[in-house]
């Protein structure tokens, strides 16, 4: 799973991928990064030559170096953070998901993440009907 979010904001992405390839992560950043843009990543082999093709800086964030956190603000926590929320939400409230509907759980998230308390019935009907409300 490819996970990003703009620091400061509601605005999150995530694909669901059979595979993590340097290809898949190029294909779903393409849209979504600029030549201004730097992104936080980890160690990821695939995300540093995807990155690489599209131009744009990174923070390579290695969790076994000194803590976290590097040069006192970069960081990759806010994605790790959403991760863990998503895993117990599918694991613990719903006991797992299957495979093939995962696009539309991280949908259900995203909606969940954006409105927080305010989500609304009509949101879901209006989003299952193929009328993305938030960002994808």
């Amino acid at each position: 799973m490819l996970v990003a979010k703009v620091r400061g904001s509601q605005a999150v992405a995530d694909k669901a991928l059979t595979a993590m390839t340097a290809d898949k992560a190029e294909e779903v950043l393409k849209p979504l990064v600029g030549p201004d843009t730097l992104l936080c990543i980890d160690g990821s082999g695939a995300l540093r030559k995807a990155t690489a093709k599209l131009g744009v800086t990174t923070k390579s964030i290695a969790v076994s170096d000194d803590g976290r956190v590097s040069e006192g603000v970069y960081h990759v926590q806010t994605v790790n953070n959403y991760h863990e929320r998503l895993k117990t939400w599918t694991n613990r409230q719903l006991r797992g998901v299957a495979t093939k509907y995962l696009d539309n759980y991280l949908a259900w998230m995203r909606m969940w993440e954006w409105f927080k308390e305010g989500v609304r019935p009509e949101h879901f009907i209006v989003s299952g009907l193929g009328r993305q409300l938030i960002n994808t």
